[in-house]
């Protein structure tokens, strides 16, 4: 699997079918900051030619990293790429954090994320 780092927020629309990416298609018509390079970045996995996840991070870059969306093309799911996709993108900072959807709690924790009820968030790289 290759990641590609985009330049540009809006280069996502040109690189992706985002009819297979519902919750990014969810943001993006949710708020116009999805696409705003001040803001976010975004990184597209490949397999061969075809793109088969999105994960982003909140700008500016900070000591612990946020990871704003990550989706894995909805025809994809359970065949190992988010794991993958998670454990490549988090080897650049010791820390991170997001938020997530409760039905996707069980497979932060068995990446090792811990949830935090003080802050809502899923936190990796901290101790309890």
């Amino acid at each position: 699997m290759k990641r590609i780092d985009l330049e540009k927020a809006s280069e996502l629309l040109n690189k992706i079918d985002i009819t297979h990416y519902p919750l990014v298609d969810h943001y993006i018509d949710y708020d116009s900051m999805y696409l705003d390079d001040r803001w976010i970045k975004y990184s597209v996995y490949y397999e061969g030619n075809k793109p088969v996840a999105v994960i982003a991070k909140r700008l500016p870059e900070e000591q612990i990293g946020h990871i704003l969306i990550f989706e894995v093309d909805k025809d994809l799911h359970s065949k190992g790429i988010g794991k993958s996709v998670i454990l490549d993108y988090m080897k650049d900072k010791e820390y991170w954090e997001l938020w997530s959807v409760e039905s996707a709690e069980g497979f932060y924790k068995k990446l090792g994320f811990l949830f935090s009820k003080k802050s809502e968030m899923f936190t990796w790289g901290f101790k309890d």
